[in-house]
């Protein structure tokens, strides 16, 4: 941080893309802490953990699955976890909040989901029989232990919660947008 502080635009971070979730938890980061460093993107999690291995970045903000193998094999080092608390999976490492003074005030933990999605107009007992069977399923201890193999935490809840998630995540990550001035379109070469 201090180093980033005092040099700023020096440092890059490579991500899975422009206005993906590893690009927004970067942003909310730089915002949070007001270090300027420079994103880079890349086409895929698996390429940027390729330019962070190679050299091409100073950081990869990542998703867990993404980069799991690689900390568990020494390859490369996590520094922090956006994560309001300290993840099973890295118990020795620290999230932001406890590595970085800015963190204390603003919160710069990310919690990225996967959810179950079906067309606009699917019949409700439809709905909520995929519901119910995702309920059921990530009770299942062995369904609850492949998805922490990777580094997740397997959560169900109702229809409507899910909804609710969508909404405010819709929400936060406008403003980290506006603020970032991100956009999908590319720049004319």
């Amino acid at each position: 941080m201090a180093y980033a502080k005092a040099n700023p635009g020096k440092l890059n971070f490579g991500t899975s893309g422009i206005g993906a979730t590893p690009h927004l938890a970067g942003e909310l980061f730089k915002s949070v802490t007001k270090i300027n460093i420079v994103h880079v993107p890349y086409k895929g999690g698996g390429p940027a953990l390729i330019g962070l291995l190679g050299g091409e970045v100073d950081i990869q903000v990542t998703n867990l699955p993404t980069v799991l193998p690689q900390i568990e094999a020494g390859k490369v080092r996590a520094l922090a976890v956006l994560h309001s608390e300290r993840l099973p999976s890295l118990p020795n490492v620290p999230t932001a909040k406890e590595s970085v003074d800015a963190c204390e005030v603003t919160s710069c933990a990310v919690t990225g989901w996967y959810g179950i999605l079906t067309s606009a107009g699917t019949p409700r007992d439809i709905i909520n029989r995929l519901n119910a069977e995702w309920v059921r399923s990530a009770a299942m201890p062995n369904t609850r232990v492949q998805i922490q193999k990777v580094g997740l935490d397997p959560l169900a809840g109702t229809p409507a919660q899910f909804s609710e998630l969508i909404e405010a995540e819709t929400v936060r990550w406008a403003k980290i947008i506006k603020g970032a001035n991100i956009s999908l379109d590319k720049p004319d070469k």
